[in-house]
């Protein structure tokens, strides 16, 4: 008899250790902050309609709407984007 492997076609294969994934939701949380914050320093000023009212004097329909403003200081759109590039950089780091 031969101490030979009856089947050579069989490889043995060793546990490889695999690669450390990426922090996706970091990366993706990390990117839409730095979005919200560059916006926020550009555009720092949203508003929005809260209500309407009709009003009729005469033959003429007057609309009268409620608008909300809202502002984002400049002061805190920059650590938020510094707080989102973190992120976003931290999570492409491999671990």
């Amino acid at each position: 008899m031969s101490t030979q492997p009856r089947n050579k076609s069989r490889m043995s294969f060793k546990s490889q250790p695999r690669e450390p994934s990426r922090n996706w939701p970091a990366i993706v949380f990390g990117a839409a902050i730095m979005i919200i914050a560059i916006v926020g320093i550009f555009h720092p000023q949203f508003s929005y309609s809260v209500g309407h009212s009709y009003s009729q004097v005469g033959p003429e329909k007057i609309l009268f709407e409620t608008r909300r403003i809202f502002r984002i200081p400049l002061w805190c759109s920059i650590p938020i984007a510094t707080i989102g590039a973190a992120l976003l950089l931290s999570g492409t780091r491999k671990a």
